[in-house]
């Protein structure tokens, strides 16, 4: 993806705000308390939208993840936020049934991310439970990360697509094409190198001319450049020698977060750090080789542990900008 003519980036959290809002639709479309039952693939997108706080706000008490385990006991209100996907589907319809056949009264409501599919609603009426359930979609299509980074979080389209030659997930990426015009106005120049790319873009006009018109919207992004994960295969084998690719080797990036266990911190709870541009420490040295970020590092924490020892000296101002720095400092190195 590339900026405008004018350079300038579109605001791309608000991506953000449009699931969030809608998400919120679909909490409130049902009173009372609830449980929130979540696709374990979609935990840290999910999360990355709407915290913790702001589902309890909007009636959610507890949360679990969507598997093989028992039913449990909890409200009578019960949702389902999952990709359609028959394996997800088959131990909702397992819950239930179990459920009902101990006499539990429930609303069940199924959240299909980011549409739901024909196979999912025949397994749910083939098992008898399709009356049962309100069928929801929310259309998470991307997920902004950084100032200049989406994802749409398909770790498993490479192999769907690629080796089991299922293409069902292009909808999903065409429908993000989509969804990027319509906030941010028609991308004039497309690029598309491989198959899937080509028919990416193609299912993308399609879907384009079918929705709303988006003439009058803005045009902040002038080129898309698609490109199939087969066209380089090499790429992804190779080691890894910046910084943000240690972090990643080591602990593991996901939704643009790195957590560090009691093995690194000492204490109970897990650590959660974004990794992005808005970290200044993190900007400068994030694609630098690892073999010369520490030493930068250590140079950074000797300076603030100068200004430290001049802190007595220091203005009010100057104070803030310190421990400003100091913090941003102990996420680096951690």
């Amino acid at each position: 993806m590339a900026a405008s003519v004018e350079g300038k980036l579109p605001n791309l959290d608000s991506l953000k705000k449009l699931v969030r809002d809608d998400l919120r639709r679909i909490l409130e479309s049902k009173h009372g308390a609830k449980d929130l039952f979540i696709d374990p693939t979609l935990m840290k997108p999910i999360d990355r939208i709407a915290n913790v706080k702001f589902l309890q706000d909007h009636g959610v008490e507890k949360i679990y993840k969507i598997d093989s385990s028992k039913p449990v006991q909890g409200n009578r209100e019960r949702f389902y936020i999952t990709r359609p996907k028959v394996i997800s589907i088959k131990y909702i319809v397992e819950q239930m049934k179990a459920e009902k056949s101990a006499g539990q009264d429930r609303h069940y409501t199924i959240v299909m991310v980011p549409r739901s599919l024909y196979i999912c609603e025949k397994i749910l009426e083939q098992n008898g439970v399709f009356g049962w359930v309100t069928i929801e979609t929310l259309s998470f299509n991307l997920l902004p990360i950084d100032k200049d980074i989406l994802t749409i979080e398909l770790d498993f389209f490479y192999s769907s697509y690629f080796l089991h030659h299922d293409e069902t997930w292009l909808h999903t990426a065409a429908s993000a094409l989509v969804a990027l015009q319509q906030e941010f106005g028609k991308i004039p120049n497309f690029y598309a190198i491989g198959q899937a790319a080509k028919s990416t873009w193609q299912l993308s006009q399609t879907l384009l001319d079918c929705g709303p018109d988006i003439t009058g919207v803005p045009k902040q992004i002038g080129h898309v450049i698609l490109i199939d994960r087969d066209v380089d295969l090499v790429s992804p084998l190779c080691s890894q020698v910046t910084y943000e690719g240690l972090l990643d080797d080591i602990f593991g990036i996901q939704c643009g977060v790195v957590q560090f266990d009691k093995s690194v911190t000492g204490a109970d709870n897990v650590m959660k750090v974004p990794l992005n541009s808005d970290d200044w420490l993190f900007q400068e040295v994030r694609n630098k080789h690892f073999s010369t970020v520490f030493k930068e590092l250590s140079a950074k924490a000797k300076d603030l542990q100068k200004s430290y020892d001049k802190k007595d000296e220091m203005s009010v101002a100057q104070m803030k900008d310190f421990v400003a720095k100091r913090s941003q400092v102990i996420k680096g190195n951690s």
